[in-house]
């Protein structure tokens, strides 16, 4: 096997002969995910979009289609951090008022 000079590249080689093993789905217990697509309003002004979609039993739905005019940005990698970050924490929200009417309901049952 030849390794590369650079940092990180011992990781990379022992990262290439470990052997793969199961699949290589995240097991996150949050069934939200945030997906981002920039979009280029004008040369050298972005903006972008967010979509978040829940999973449940087997099915996606998507919950969420935002549009940040609003907020625009001199590069696209400005506009696809920014608007991650507000997707992320969106979804975040989601992840807790799910949580918390879930735990209502649970009371709801016991009593």
């Amino acid at each position: 096997m030849r390794i590369r000079a650079g940092p990180g590249a011992l990781d990379a080689a022992l990262r290439a002969e470990r052997p793969r093993t199961g699949n290589n789905l995240n097991h996150s217990i949050n069934p939200f995910t945030v997906s981002v697509y920039p979009i280029q309003q004008e040369p050298g002004l972005w903006f972008a979009n967010y979509m978040i979609s829940e999973y449940m039993n087997g099915a996606e739905r998507i919950v969420a289609n935002v549009s940040m005019r609003h907020v625009t940005h001199c590069s696209e990698a400005a506009a696809r951090h920014a608007t991650r970050r507000a997707g992320e924490s969106a979804a975040a929200l989601m992840l807790r008022q799910q949580l918390r009417h879930r735990r209502a309901r649970s009371a709801q049952r016991v009593a």
